[in-house]
């Protein structure tokens, strides 16, 4: 087994065996041959031995996909990555101003529609809110009608011998009096004094 790159090469009848080889970059981590072309060279006919040329099919296909890669790594290698072209640069401008108009609408989309789903959610408790208020109203109004009506009862029983129909009747009348004069003392006070 070879034990260096340039003796594997050695059955090559290469004028230039050290000029095709580079140095090695650091992200790739594997040497790679430039052809003579690529160093500006002219390239003589190569020779190759009988029993290199009996190689399987597979390995020549990977062998000939490994020296496109190359290629391909060294061609971007040798462009800055600024200098694609404006035209290449102005598509893809273009492609990601779409894509993120794209983005917008859909974004938007969703948001009128969180924002429509809302304020259904707060029309439908809106009435929710309102039909109970209703119904509470009703209620308080119904109970206020059925207080008035047992104190007439009550009333209506002021001649009976019963002490607790006469102590309620005797504490209704001290508070009825006590309002009237609460509200005599308010009125007596000027708007403007009420103030200070």
């Amino acid at each position: 087994m070879p034990t260096s790159l340039t003796s594997s090469l050695d059955h090559w009848n290469d004028p230039y065996p050290a000029a095709t080889l580079t140095a090695i970059p650091s992200v790739f981590q594997k040497p790679f041959l430039k052809t003579p072309h690529q160093l500006g060279i002219p390239s003589p006919t190569l020779t190759v031995k009988k029993e290199e040329h009996d190689i399987p099919l597979e390995t020549a296909k990977l062998i000939q996909q490994r020296e496109e890669e190359v290629l391909a790594v060294q061609t971007d290698l040798a462009v800055p990555h600024g200098d694609h072209g404006s035209e290449h640069s102005g598509q893809q401008g273009k492609s990601h101003s779409q894509h993120a108009k794209e983005r917008n609408r859909i974004a938007a989309g969703k948001s009128r529609a969180k924002n429509r789903e809302h304020r259904l959610r707060v029309q439908s408790k809106e009435q929710e809110l309102e039909q109970t208020n209703h119904d509470l109203s009703n209620c308080v109004a119904n109970l206020t009608r059925e207080v008035q009506e047992l104190k007439m009862k009550l009333l209506q029983h002021t001649d009976c011998d019963c002490s607790l129909i006469h102590d309620y009747l005797a504490a209704e009348a001290q508070r009825y009096i006590c309002g009237l004069s609460k509200q005599s003392q308010l009125e007596a006070i000027p708007p403007h004094a009420a103030c200070n």
